[in-house]
């Protein structure tokens, strides 16, 4: 069996629902799994050079486009979705965002 092929949360067959290029080099392949809901990438094999540097010293903003991103992200939670719901972070950076939704009362890991 083919795990591209299959949903890692419900098993269930999925499909490629679209690809895009990835460090300007890496065409990857989005899965959905119509089951659950799920959208995932392929195997994640650019992540060590993705986070070779993370964080550019120019960078001046990243705080500031979390917290950003907190107050919409709480709107839309807590206007769509399940506000006791759990909610993971994929691919969370050095977690801020799901520090700061977690500081806000929403049940993030």
């Amino acid at each position: 069996m083919e795990m591209d092929n299959y949903c890692p949360l419900c098993l269930e067959k999925r499909s490629v629902w679209f690809s895009a290029t990835i460090l300007k080099k890496y065409k990857v392949h989005y899965y959905y799994c119509k089951n659950c809901g799920m959208l995932q990438t392929e195997n994640p094999y650019w992540l060590k050079e993705a986070y070779n540097n993370v964080i550019a010293l120019s960078d001046t903003g990243l705080v500031s486009r979390n917290i950003s991103m907190k107050k919409t992200l709480s709107i839309l939670l807590y206007l769509y979705f399940d506000k006791t719901g759990k909610y993971l972070d994929v691919a969370g950076g050095y977690g801020l965002l799901t520090r700061l939704m977690r500081d806000v009362g929403f049940n993030f890991y």
